[in-house]
């Protein structure tokens, strides 16, 4: 079979290193979002990640309180919803690569 550009066969050998990159990007993805979470749950860490405050400790007379870390919890939410999104993106394009794969095996 001949597609523009190519014979059919060209385009669909080209598909899977696309595939098993985006594999690869979703399961590095998820890793991250796990380790996001796991900080997200433990309110030390958080604190702790004001690492000024942590520094000038000893010049201070109190301490930062475990529960007081909104900022870091803030963005880090934010970075785990930008995970979540590519995520989804890399779902929608394998999805466009699994329906290509179906069609041209009607064909």
């Amino acid at each position: 079979l001949k597609v523009a550009g190519g014979s059919l066969q060209k385009r669909l050998d080209q598909l899977l290193p696309l595939k098993n990159q985006l594999d690869e990007i979703k399961m590095t993805l998820v890793g991250a979002s796990k380790c996001l979470n796991e900080v997200l749950n433990n309110d030390k860490d958080m604190a702790q990640m004001y690492l000024t405050d942590n520094k000038n400790k000893c010049n201070q007379k109190t301490e930062r309180k475990v529960t007081d870390h909104e900022e870091v919890e803030m963005l880090l939410e934010n970075y785990l919803m930008q995970l979540e999104l590519i995520c989804s993106e890399i779902v929608d394009d394998e999805n466009e690569i699994k329906n290509t794969e179906e069609i041209v095996e009607i064909e």
